[in-house]
Order: C-alpha cells, then structure tokens, then sequence
C-alpha cells in the first residue's frame, strides 16, 4: 500500500512538473528568433520599460538591468527572455520580478500564458490597491518656499477592492534633503545624487500633507487609460518597488520617473521629450498626447485666501479677517446690492476659518461649529454658487519652463553678441501668471558674450541655483520675499569695471501689492563672494514691478552695492528691464543700467535687446 502510494506521488509529481516546464519553458530559441524578427529591441516602448534615455540608463541598479555591466537594448531583451522562459527554478520568480516585461513580450509574442497569479507582491498590490483610475496630481509651489516652485508630481491609483471598499493610493518617488549644507545640497542634488525613495501610501495622507500641512494646492488630472494600460502601469510599479534609485534634480526627479512609466504603457509620451524634465514638462506632455481627462483640484486654505482677498478692496477684506476671529458671520445685509461681492466674502470668511484650524491657531471643534454656521447661511444665500479658479493658474496650461536668447549688448563702448541658456526655468520678466507671485527660478544657467568678429568669447554669468519670490503680503497670512543665488557672476571693482566672482549670497524683505497690476518691494541682502580670496558684500534694493497690457512687464529696481568685488567702496546700480511677448513662445525683452558712484560723475551705462525663446 505504502509503495503504491509513493507511485503514485511520483507519478504526480512528473505530471506538476510537465506541466510547470510547458507554463515557464517554452522553446527559448523560438523566442529569441520571434523577438528578433520582430525587433523588439527596437521598440520605443522597450527602451521606456527599461528607462532608457536614448542609449543611457537612468536606473544603472544592476537588478533592474539583467545584463550589466554589458548594458545594451537588445543585450537586455536576450538576458530578459533567459530569464523568464528558461527552464529553471528561477523563471517564475523572475516572472514575479519583472511582471511588466512579462506582460509586454506575452502582448507582442504570445507564448505561453500570462498568468502571474503565483506572484504575492501581485497579488498584493492588485488587491490592496486597485487601479481602476490613474491620476496625475501636481502638487503646487508653497507660497513661502520659492525653491518649491517647479511644484512635485506623483500618481493616484483609486478603485473598489474585493470587500465593496473604495480606496485611493498615492505613488511618489521623492528625496528626503536634511542637509543644511547647501552647497553640498545642491552638488549632491545635480552631481552626486542622493537617495531616492519610491512609495504608496494611502492619498489622504498626502492630502493632509499638502493641502493641510504645507499649504499646497494639489491639481488631480484622471488619465485616458484603458484596462490593459493600467494593468501594465501596476506591473513595472511592483518593478520599481524593488530597485534601487539615486535622486537627481535635474535628470532624475519626481516628473522623470513619472514621465518614464507613463511613457511604458503609452508611448505616445516619447514624442515630447525634454531635455531636463518638470513636473510641469509632463503635465503639458500628457496633455498633448491626448491622456489628461478634466481636472479637479484640492486648494488649501492660504492660496484660497490670496485667491478671493484678491477680489476684494483691503477694507473689507480686514472687516471679514474681524468677523471669523470674533465668530460672526457675513450678516445678510452685507452688500446686499452686489451680491457678487457679498459671496466673495462668504467664501473668504470659510477660507479664514479653514486656514485658521489647518495651522493651529484655531480648536478643530471650534473650527468644524463656524464652518457648519457658514455653509448653513450659504444654503439659504448662494445655492448653486461656485467660485472658479482663472484657466492660468492651470499648470498642464502654463508656460514652457526652458529657455534660450540671443542679443545685442553695448557697454564700455564695445558691442557684444549675448547668447542665454536657460534649461529650467524662468526670470521675473517672464509670464508669471500662473505662479502666486512674481518670481524667478534659474538652475544651470549660461550667459555668454561673443565679440562681433567672433575673436573674443567672454563668459557673462554662470548661474548654479538662483531664486526669488515677490510675495505680496496680505492681511491675513502675512507674507515675506526674499532671493538666493549661487554662481559665478559680475561685480564692479573700485573702477567700476565688471569683474568675475563666486558668489553665494541672498536676500530677505517685502513686497506691496498698491494696485491689481503694481507691485513695490525692498529687500535687505548680501552675501559672500570669492575673487582673489573671501569678502563680504552688501545689496539692498528697492524696486517696482507692473504688469501692462498685452502680457508686457516692467522692473526697475535701485541697489546699492557696498565692497562688490572686494572693492572697499559703495556703488550704485539702477536698472530697468521691459519684455514685450511675440505669441506663445517668444518674447522681446531690452534692458538699460547705470552704475556710478559718489556724485555719479564717475558712471558706467549698459543697453542690452534680445529675443527670447521658451520651449
């Protein structure tokens, strides 16, 4: 009975395994010629799974790429197929480690079946976070960190799990900088590189990050992806979840990583390449490849608060400010000739009442009571009402964030050809629009002048980092502006002659919001430069910024300069800056200083008119 049984068993067991060799080994040489054939290793979407930009792989972890340190497309395809049909032990693991490939060479090859169900992180994800809907959220700039203005993108995966449940998960992949070294923040950010972290977690944990926490608006944009494509999409993100990434600012960040699996499941994407990609980049990428569907958006109470006080005269905006803090309501009398107005105020006093309990300064009880009183008064008011946001502030609709100019510069007498590049992002004279405030943002950036006869190259500007904001400030959350930069650049010595130092300085102070299109701002700065050995330097400055019609832009601005160079002197720089744009993606923009000193006898004048382009 004994031996029976064991025939029995073993017969069994051959059977299992004649089957498992027909489910994991099929003929391997027959895939490898249909392959070839097919050229599959000439398939954009290939090269998209592997994240392989042109012929560099932006992941080198060698259990990502199976064919390291030999990496090549097709050397990667043959290793691949190895791995995954091959008659060993390891192939349904490595069906398990790398689903997407896969799924992809069953679609295009069909060889044998594409169950995948032995898999548990499959079988996990898939369960514990359905992906019925992809959605792209951007996260926008925090108003008091102008370094967070390029704005973080991450994806949302939402669906009904077995149990009738309704969930919404988040994916990002993001960098933890805890250094205050910054310049070794910013060499490892654009060098170095720094540890990435790619993660799922539950959404209304990033809502109250954002939204809540951080004061950020967050732009949800559901994707035109059909089943199979979200199949896919789940299947290189369990890829990921088990590889080992650096960081990068400019090559490797948040919208790259999103961008390449998005480019996995639908190519399309690959048409619209960027050099250096934004979160903004693949928004506009998405949207040109037809995949965004209509937003939503999550606003958070400060940029709510600047976006109705805009609305309204600073008097009112104070009486509403007065009636949240002393727990009253708008009362039904308030403008009750211009009910536009009177609705404004309703939905700034929610906004107050909001920002108030998201920041502490208010109990949640008392908070939830004030709002629940509102929304009551609202019913009986404004049924039906519904503030919009301006299609500007929509960044899958912003303006590009690269950019080249080449000009005309007079100065000393000598006339320069002056030719910028700019990969990411935008200066104060640029289209701001759908920012909060008037800013700049400069990484990597390269001025060069070039005498007339092409004898003479000489280096302008070098700009590693550079930063400002003008916040206007606002009644009810203050608001400060500021700059930094980190570059080579010009100073005037004691001659007023321009010369080239290191610099790493900054600035801090206000901006006046006098009228809807004026803006007046001082800041109070300086820094450290390097020519020849240390000095300290001092900057202050004053300006005026006002926005005209048809797009064009003024800036003057009066500084004053004291030991530049290391000269031991005081100068005085004034300078005004005019752009005119020509249609989406060009822009005129002249400028003039003035530098001089003491009396201003001694002075040194510049003109500079370029065209510029953004792409």
């Amino acid at each position: 009975m004994h031996a029976r049984k064991m025939l029995i068993g073993l017969l069994l067991a051959t059977v299992a395994s004649a089957a498992a060799a027909d489910v994991v080994a099929p003929d391997v040489a027959r895939v490898h010629a249909a392959a070839d054939k097919a050229l599959l290793h000439e398939d954009p979407q290939w090269a998209a799974l592997l994240h392989v930009d042109g012929t560099q792989p932006a992941i080198p972890d060698p259990g990502f790429l199976l064919s390291q340190p030999r990496f090549g497309l097709r050397a990667e395809l043959r290793a691949t197929i190895d791995a995954l049909y091959g008659d060993d032990d390891g192939a349904l693991a490595t069906r398990c480690r790398f689903p997407a490939r896969f799924l992809w060479l069953h679609a295009r090859l069909g060889h044998g079946n594409a169950d995948l169900d032995h898999c548990p992180d499959w079988v996990d994800f898939r369960t514990r976070a359905p992906a019925e809907t992809v959605s792209l959220v951007f996260a926008s700039e925090h108003l008091s960190q102008p370094a967070s203005m390029l704005g973080h993108l991450f994806l949302r995966l939402e669906g009904r799990r077995a149990d009738g449940q309704n969930v919404s998960h988040a994916l990002s992949f993001y960098t933890d900088p805890v250094s205050f070294n910054i310049p070794k923040l910013v060499y490892d950010g654009l060098v170095g590189g720094m540890a990435g972290y790619f993660s799922l977690s539950p959404f209304e944990r990033e809502v109250a990050l954002y939204v809540g926490e951080e004061q950020r608006n967050l732009w949800i944009y559901p994707l035109k992806l059909d089943a199979t494509q979200r199949t896919l999409f789940q299947a290189h993100a369990i890829e990921l979840k088990q590889t080992r990434f650096s960081y990068l600012f400019q090559s490797h960040n948040c919208a790259t990583l999103v961008w390449q699996m998005l480019a996995a499941v639908q190519p399309a994407l690959l048409a619209h390449r960027q050099a250096w990609t934004t979160p903004k980049d693949v928004l506009r990428s998405a949207d040109a490849a037809g995949l965004l569907d209509t937003p939503t958006t999550l606003t958070a109470s400060r940029w709510a608060l600047r976006l109705l006080a805009d609305g309204l005269p600073t008097r009112e905006a104070v009486q509403v400010r007065q009636m949240v803090q002393n727990d009253r309501l708008p009362g039904p009398d308030t403008l009750s000739g211009q009910p536009e107005r009177a609705f404004l105020q309703h939905q700034l006093a929610g906004a107050y009442n909001r920002y108030l309990t998201d920041q502490g300064l208010r109990r949640a009880e008392r908070g939830m009571a004030y709002a629940a009183r509102l929304d009551a008064l609202d019913a009986q008011r404004f049924s039906g009402w519904q503030a919009r946001s301006a299609p500007h502030r929509d960044p899958a609709q912003s303006p590009p964030d690269s950019q080249w100019s080449a000009g005309w510069l007079w100065r000393d007498g000598r006339h320069w050809t002056q030719w910028r590049w700019l990969p990411t992002s935008h200066g104060l004279e640029d289209d701001n629009r759908s920012y909060f405030s008037e800013n700049s943002l400069q990484l990597m950036e390269l001025s060069l002048l070039v005498a007339p006869r092409g004898d003479a190259v000489r280096l302008e500007r070098a700009t590693l980092y550079s930063v400002a904001s003008l916040l206007p400030r606002d009644v009810f959350t203050g608001g400060l502006s500021g700059r930094m930069r980190i570059g080579i650049d010009q100073q005037p010595d004691r001659h007023l002659r321009a010369r080239h130092a290191m610099l790493v300085d900054g600035a801090l102070g206000a901006t006046w919001r006098l009228q809807t299109d004026i803006d007046v701002f001082a800041l109070a700065g300086g820094g450290l430069g390097w020519r020849g050995g240390a000095y300290v330097f001092g900057a202050p400055q004053v300006g005026m910024l006002v926005r005209e019609v048809g797009g064009m832009k003024s800036i003057v601005t009066l500084t004053a300069l004291v030991n530049a160079a290391g000269s031991g002197q005081q100068a005085w720089e004034t300078r005004w800056t005019q752009s005119m744009p020509l249609g989406a993606s060009w822009a005129a923009v002249a400028e003039w200083s003035r530098l001089w000193q003491g009396n201003g006898k001694d002075a040194r004048e510049a003109w500079v008119v370029h065209l510029k382009k953004v792409f």
